[in-house]
């Protein structure tokens, strides 16, 4: 009898719990930088406003909500090594509800200018079985988007809004 393959989501979930879970106990142990996320070559890059111009979970093959689930982990240790627990803490929840069923909404609009974006979000959502990594990467963008404006705290480790509008516009395009 050969081994179970696990479902892409519950690989996410395993992921991201996993991925909360070590973060966690490096907290727990005085450790001062987060582990690593499963992620692409975007997620190498470190420092405020780091520079992610190419989907958080590229080339890994998952369907929507499990890269979802990928690309919330990979902010929730983006904002670990900013030293920001509350933003780290609102992205693990994500990841995990990412695994879950139904999928979550992108977080509501708090600005004008969120609402656009928000709207163009939406209407890409057809792209879910086309290009599920990239779209996932827009949905967590415009998400830490709105929390930074959300929250307001200034300084963020990502460059949340120009990630956004490249990840759609790249959407766009090939759709």
């Amino acid at each position: 009898m050969s081994p179970a393959i696990p479902h892409p989501r519950a690989r996410a979930l395993a992921r991201a719990t996993a991925a909360a879970l070590a973060l966690g106990l490096a907290a727990c142990a005085g450790e001062t930088t987060a582990p690593q996320a499963t992620a692409g070559p975007a997620a190498a890059a470190t420092g405020p406003q780091a520079g992610m111009s190419a989907p958080i979970v590229q080339g890994q093959g998952l369907d929507f909500p499990a890269a979802l689930a990928e690309a919330y982990a990979t902010m929730a240790s983006y904002e670990d090594r900013a030293g920001d627990a509350g933003d780290a803490a609102f992205f693990r929840t994500k990841a995990m509800a990412a695994a879950s069923t139904p999928v979550p909404q992108p977080e509501s609009a708090p600005t004008r200018e969120l609402e656009r974006a928000r709207a163009a979000l939406m209407l890409s959502m057809n792209a879910r079985e086309t290009l599920p990594e990239q779209l996932a990467t827009a949905q967590a963008a415009y998400d830490c988007w709105a929390n930074d404006v959300r929250v307001g705290t200034g300084i963020t480790p990502i460059d949340c809004q120009a990630l956004f509008r490249d990840t759609l516009r790249d959407i766009q395009a090939r759709g």
